[in-house]
């Protein structure tokens, strides 16, 4: 669909979102129908969702999906003033924000993970877990910190002896 839509109808980086947009709900669409289709499968009381239980789920998610995309946009609005700048400078950016990726991510993944599991403890009643797996996610953020960090100021000094 991309190339169709770039250079087919030459609708550009347009075109390229477009059909991303596209190719995204169907595939959000014919997963839901998936999972609706597999869940008769299994004899329970499921038949749709309970309107109380999806309140309490968006109470949960909203904080969360509002944070992601705030930072999300900062960054668009970020890329969009270092492309005026040209080339050199978008270099250096994306070379920068490449670093930061590597020193975001793993700890990002890990936040996504005690969140996952704490949502899972208190849903089995075992509440008294949640404090060790935090505990457990906050040394592992902190190790990854500082050997990432260590790495990074010893390459970062080689580097400038090598420009």
């Amino acid at each position: 669909m991309d190339l169709w839509m770039v250079a087919g109808l030459g609708l550009g980086v347009f075109g390229a979102a477009l059909a991303t947009l596209i190719a995204q709900g169907i595939s959000a669409v014919l997963s839901l129908l998936l999972f609706l289709r597999r869940m008769r499968r299994y004899k329970s009381a499921f038949h749709r969702f309970d309107g109380q239980e999806l309140c309490s789920m968006l109470q949960i998610a909203v904080p969360s999906v509002l944070q992601q995309s705030t930072v999300s946009i900062g960054m668009m609005l970020v890329q969009s003033v270092v492309n005026s700048f040209g080339a050199e400078s978008l270099a250096g950016f994306s070379a920068g924000m490449r670093i930061e990726s590597i020193c975001i991510v793993p700890m990002a993944a890990v936040g996504n993970a005690i969140s996952s599991y704490t949502a899972q403890n208190i849903g089995a009643g075992k509440v008294q877990r949640i404090r060790s797996g935090f505990r457990s996610a906050t040394i592992m953020s902190f190790v990854y910190a500082v050997i990432s960090g260590i790495l990074i100021m010893t390459v970062g000094k080689y580097m400038t002896y090598l420009f």
